[in-house]
């Protein structure tokens, strides 16, 4: 076929590759700022006695940006840390039925958790919750995380649709 080749991909793998460029520059940015933060404070807290003010607040939120973003990307790529001990005595197509299932289940989890969520962001938002020292609104947080969460739904239903509709050897049928 000719939309197999590296410059002629189907539009779906296009945006599928967008999508998960701009989340791996999202995650790499908040890394770079973790570091960044983490490198300040040591700096100003051990050398000149000035610790950076919230430090504590920015990394726990860069952290959880990192971890938030991640989670799409490691999903769709199947990269979660599996055990296999017994793959080698499991026939291909019930390995196949397997994978699925499992990309069912993170779907149906993730999403669950997203649901959930919204009332504890309406919540945060009601209560006018904060960080405690730079009152940076946690709501805010929140819903980026839940957003994210809704992102891994829909690139799980994307690897769902995709595992369906390949072989197992990642063929079309």
């Amino acid at each position: 076929m000719a939309h197999k080749t590296f410059g002629q991909r189907p539009w779906y793998d296009k945006i599928l590759h967008i999508v998960l460029g701009v989340l791996t520059f999202v995650a790499s940015g908040a890394l770079c700022a973790l570091i960044l933060i983490v490198t300040v404070d040591v700096i100003g807290r051990y050398f000149i006695n000035l610790p950076l003010a919230g430090s504590n607040e920015l990394t726990e939120i860069t952290l959880a940006v990192i971890v938030f973003t991640s989670l799409p990307i490691v999903s769709y790529h199947n990269k979660h840390i599996v055990v296999d001990l017994l793959d080698a005595y499991i026939p291909p197509w019930v390995q196949r039925s397997i994978a699925i299932f499992s990309y069912v289940l993170i779907a149906f989890g993730v999403y669950t958790i997203s649901v959930y969520s919204e009332k504890i962001i309406r919540r945060a938002f009601r209560r006018d919750i904060v960080t405690q020292q730079l009152e940076i609104p946690v709501g805010y947080i929140t819903m980026y995380a839940q957003f994210m969460g809704y992102v891994t739904c829909a690139l799980m239903i994307v690897l769902i649709v995709k595992s369906l509709c390949m072989g197992s050897m990642g063929k079309e049928k």
